[in-house]
């Protein structure tokens, strides 16, 4: 029979439990347990230091949006809502964008209004989105845009004019193919043009429809999600 013992008394200060004389891989003392030693088996139990300096601090982020009844009026048209405004959207930000190569927008308050402004720094993960068809175009095609805009080139605590340029990158766009009137399709991708988010520029979402005869109306939510900081 395994005898478990503690070879000096027992205090405030650690002290390593014996079994059959061999030191085990434990301390104790009046009012704690410590596991001293860092994991070297997949089941093995681990301390709070080696949880902290692993973990990396990587927190589990995500940023919405909801689109309702948007009215996507033009075709080839960027539409877009303003982040406290679920309710219809406005093509205000296709006036300095054409296509989803742009890399700067003309106009910066075009951008930032309809813009979520990017909490923490990370690396983006997934897009989770879908779009429901209420129009009676049955044929409608409709993209989901997810954009950047950085602000790292303006200078802080500096009047800017609102028609300043600013550097914009499209992460991805998302496809939905409707034959059907009043339909919903659910799409998702982790595929992207760049990945990294820092903290402080914003983050914008877009609809474009490039077939149908009738863009009333569509409703799409988007949810983004990122490993950042905390």
């Amino acid at each position: 029979m395994t005898n478990i013992t503690l070879e000096n008394t027992l205090d405030h200060n650690f002290k390593p439990l014996k079994a059959d004389n061999k030191v085990l891989p434990l301390n104790v003392s009046e009012n704690k347990i410590v596991y001293p030693k860092n994991p070297t088996d997949t089941y093995e139990v681990v301390n709070k230091k080696y949880v902290d300096e692993n973990s990396g601090s990587v927190m589990k982020h995500y940023m919405d949006w909801h689109y309702n009844s948007a009215n996507l009026s033009s075709t080839n048209t960027f539409y877009a809502n303003t982040h406290i405004d679920d309710s219809g959207v406005s093509s205000n930000i296709n006036t300095g964008i054409s296509d989803y190569n742009d890399v700067e927008h003309s106009d910066i308050w075009r951008v930032i209004r309809l813009a979520k402004r990017i909490p923490y720094s990370g690396t983006i993960t997934k897009v989770i989105t879908h779009v429901e068809s209420t129009g009676a175009s049955a044929d409608s095609d409709i993209e989901v845009g997810v954009w950047i805009a950085s602000i790292s080139g303006l200078a802080l605590n500096t009047q800017h004019p609102t028609t300043t340029d600013v550097a914009i990158d499209n992460l991805a766009k998302i496809d939905f193919d409707f034959d059907t009137a009043t339909r919903i399709i659910f799409n998702e991708t982790t595929s992207f043009n760049a990945t990294t988010l820092t903290e402080s520029d914003f983050m914008f979402i877009t609809l474009r429809r490039t077939s149908g005869t009738d863009g009333s109306s569509f409703n799409c939510h988007t949810t983004v999600l990122y490993d950042g900081s905390t």
